[in-house]
């Protein structure tokens, strides 16, 4: 009887212990299921302010505003309209004036942006990722009053626009080449401006707005204006 009793007791043991194990088992396999991702914060690195060699140019069938070297190619604003009243394209309505040039080392034309009409102003403005190496054009649009940009980035020795800038400071001593400022993460490159107030769609809307963080961001191949 005695021995009876003792085996039941070492079953009920095992069979506790058995248990035991499970009930545990199932609270590891619950706590790690509540274990979620980290969200890495993007890092940025800040473009400067840079400056390339300004270097004589001329072309044929243009008149040549401002050129400068980068690296073994050249950026020129140039005016595109022949004597004759006849753009170079032959597109009168939509494609004519203003408009950057992209040359490599044999001044061939590699890159020609879309025309930007007679504007009193349209001035490159460069910066510079010194991490690597890509360089943001801003070409400065202006009459009377100055009225946003175009911006285009250099990558790997070529070019493309990949957006437009549509505000300005409500300063109009001010222009808004002078207030951006650009960063890049390997997601996005984001436009910030330094002023309190802004206007946008200066010379059209004229909206003035409080800059809550109000910027552009180049992300996915979108350039888009957040505020």
């Amino acid at each position: 009887m005695k021995k009876i009793i003792f085996i039941s007791c070492i079953m009920i043991f095992f069979s506790a212990c058995k248990q035991d194990k499970e009930n545990q088992k199932d609270k590891i396999s619950v706590q790690t299921a509540e274990i979620k991702p980290v969200k890495l914060k993007e890092e940025y690195e800040n473009y400067r302010i840079y400056t390339p060699d300004s270097i004589g140019l001329t072309l044929k069938d243009f008149d040549v505003n401002y050129s400068h070297r980068i690296g073994n190619n050249i950026v020129a604003v140039v005016y595109d309209l022949l004597d004759n009243g006849e753009s170079n394209n032959g597109d009168m309505d939509h494609d004519w004036g203003d408009r950057l040039l992209y040359l490599n080392n044999k001044n061939e034309i590699i890159y020609k942006a879309k025309g930007v009409g007679d504007p009193f102003m349209y001035k490159p403005y460069f910066f510079k990722n010194d991490k690597n190496g890509n360089i943001i054009v801003i070409c400065q649009l202006g009459y009377e009053y100055a009225y946003g940009g175009d911006v285009y980035l250099i990558k790997n020795d070529t070019i493309k626009q990949i957006g437009n800038i549509d505000l300005e400071s409500i300063d109009p001593e001010v222009f808004m080449v002078n207030m951006v400022n650009i960063k890049e993460s390997d997601k996005a490159i984001v436009f910030t401006f330094n002023s309190d107030s802004l206007i946008l769609k200066p010379g059209s809307e004229h909206i003035r707005i409080k800059n809550n963080n109000t910027r552009y961001e180049y992300r996915n191949n979108s350039f888009k204006l957040i505020k």
